[in-house]
């Protein structure tokens, strides 16, 4: 048996993802483990481009919402239509050779429910 090492990449990229998800993958986890129905919620269509223009506005200008722009831009660039987002088609990932264990979303989503309902910082 072969002994990996992160020395393999050296001087490279490496890349590893828990998932690779659209905004409704991440919804649809939402919505079953809070117990809700798409229509309990408030949902706005923009373009992924359109939202990054609006975040790169907002850190450009300085302040008090510099970081809420930063944070918009750079989830939005993720989504644009080019697949850019999507560095899993693009290089691979190294998941499977490092061992790394398939992540469940929808338990993911319920740890982030119980930071939130304790008010987590």
């Amino acid at each position: 048996m072969e002994t990996v090492t992160l020395s393999r990449w050296i001087n490279k990229p490496l890349f590893v993802s828990s998932w690779l998800l659209s905004q409704r993958d991440m919804l649809a986890s939402v919505l079953r483990v809070w117990g809700d129905k798409e229509s309990d919620w408030t949902i706005r269509y923009q373009p992924s481009k359109e939202r990054f223009e609006e975040g790169s506005k907002l850190t450009a200008a300085g302040g008090p919402d510099q970081q809420k722009g930063f944070g918009m831009a750079m989830y939005a660039r993720v989504f644009f239509p080019n697949g850019d987002g999507n560095y899993e088609a693009k290089h691979g990932l190294a998941n499977e050779v490092l061992g790394l264990p398939k992540e469940d979303l929808d338990e993911s989503t319920r740890n982030l429910k119980r930071m939130m309902d304790s008010n987590w910082v």
